[in-house]
């Protein structure tokens, strides 16, 4: 995986990621009172001391309903939900 984003001097900083996928487990989820059927998964992401992990929501179709993905280390992490 490779994230690029602008620093605080609107440089271009990239970073170069091994990132591994596993699946958790079955988990639903419910979104605005609607209830999915999903596996949840887990991708976690590495290089040198830094580590983050990303979280998606997928069904079977293997339509994403809802993840959490690392924007930038300033930023943190968006959570998004399919509508």
């Amino acid at each position: 995986r490779v994230h690029e984003y602008l620093d605080g001097n609107d440089q271009i900083v990239r970073h170069d990621y091994s990132c591994r996928i596993v699946r958790v487990g079955a988990e639903p989820v419910t979104i605005y009172e609607r209830r999915y059927a999903t596996d949840k998964y887990e991708e976690t992401c590495q290089r040198g001391g830094q580590t983050f992990t990303n979280t998606y929501w997928i069904d079977a179709e293997g339509v994403v309903w809802k993840s959490r993905q690392l924007i930038s280390p300033p930023v943190g992490y968006l959570d998004s939900e399919k509508l």
